[in-house]
């Protein structure tokens, strides 16, 4: 559970950004505090690559494939995942089928 919530952080943070401004923003001051970027796009890409790195540096996946999920298992998880309720409704962005799937596929 750990290491597929680990994992999906930088992707659901990406996804979830420009939802929450204020609050990603500060998110990112706190992570990335000496940095001077200024876009919304920058500061969100950046955000994500610092949480490649986080896992990176302590040895955690940061791709579903490295951890044997199959490409053909992505759309069952789209499904399942919209499914759960608690998750899809504390979740900042709206999540569709189509956004949710798109997510895990950058994160395949």
């Amino acid at each position: 559970h750990g290491e597929i919530t680990g994992l999906m952080l930088p992707y659901t943070v990406k996804y979830n950004y420009q939802s929450n401004l204020e609050k990603f923003n500060k998110l990112y001051d706190m992570c990335l505090p000496n940095d001077n970027s200024t876009s919304v796009e920058e500061k969100e890409n950046k955000l994500f690559e610092y949480f490649i790195q986080l896992l990176n540096s302590i040895n955690l996946p940061t791709k579903l494939s490295e951890i044997k999920v199959q490409e053909t298992d992505l759309k069952p998880m789209t499904l399942e995942t919209l499914g759960i309720a608690r998750l899809m409704n504390m979740n900042p962005r709206k999540a569709t089928e189509e956004t949710l799937y798109e997510v895990f596929k950058e994160a395949y």
